[in-house]
Formats: C-alpha cells, sequence, structure tokens
C-alpha cells in the first residue's frame, strides 16, 4: 500500500529534510521492504500458483491465470523499473526527478493491483454464495 501514499508523500520531504539525510533515512526504511513487502508478495504468488492444482471447482481457472498474469507482471516492473529507481535514491539521496520517475512509471502496479483486488473479491463472492443456491 506504499505506493497509493508512500511516494506522493517522499516528494514533500525534500522541504523538511536534506539530500543526504532523505538518503539515509530512504535506506533504512528500505531494510524492511523485504518483510513487508516482499515477502507477501512471493506469498501471494505461490499460493496463486498453488490454486491451479487445488482450487474450488466454482472458481474458473482464467481468473486465476490473470491473477499470476497481474503478479508476474507486477514483479517484473518491480524489479526492472522501481527497485532501480529506489538503489538511485538510497545512493544519490532526494532528487525530485527520481522521485517524479517512480511515480510515473508505478501507475502499472497500481492498476494491476486493483484489479487483482477485484477479481480476487468476485472469487471469494463466488466461493461464499456457492451453498447458497
Amino acid at each position: 500500500m506504499d505506493r497509493f501514499v508512500g511516494y506522493e508523500s517522499w516528494v514533500d520531504l525534500g522541504k523538511y529534510i536534506s539530500v543526504s539525510d532523505f538518503g539515509k533515512w530512504h535506506t533504512v526504511t528500505g531494510r524492511n521492504i523485504i518483510k513487508v513487502f516482499v515477502v507477501p508478495m512471493v506469498l501471494r504468488t505461490l499460493l496463486t500458483i498453488a490454486l491451479f492444482w487445488f482450487r474450488p471447482t466454482i472458481i474458473p481457472q482464467r481468473y486465476i491465470w490473470v491473477l499470476l498474469i497481474c503478479q508476474l507482471i507486477n514483479i517484473a516492473s518491480t524489479s526492472l523499473i522501481q527497485v532501480p529507481i529506489q538503489f538511485q535514491l538510497d545512493k544519490e539521496g532526494y532528487s525530485i526527478d527520481l522521485l517524479n520517475r517512480l511515480l510515473s512509471t508505478d501507475w502499472l502496479r497500481k492498476i494491476l493491483l486493483v484489479l487483482e483486488a477485484g477479481i480476487t473479491i468476485i472469487l471469494t463472492n463466488k466461493i461464499l454464495n456457492q451453498n447458497k443456491n
């Protein structure tokens, strides 16, 4: 959820801390990324893959494919676009250009996350209502 609020607030930090202090702050807070974002992202993808074999019959396989494709694109975008920018922020400190690039390249991940959430709500609804028919 950091991408919905955090990145925008980083732009404002330039008014309050120095360029180098931003880099130090970014490095320290970035250490939590693995346990807070990466581990859940990997677990979510592994669980999605497991659904190919262990999914309720009411859930069509095409939904699982859409979820997996969204997650793989998200992982690729994170690895190839976002992470290099994050490393530059660690090294260079506050940079409005880097932050704007981070924000402008993040739209795809936001769209995919919202799409995944919508599909998950639909699938949860199918499962919860399957015995009501």
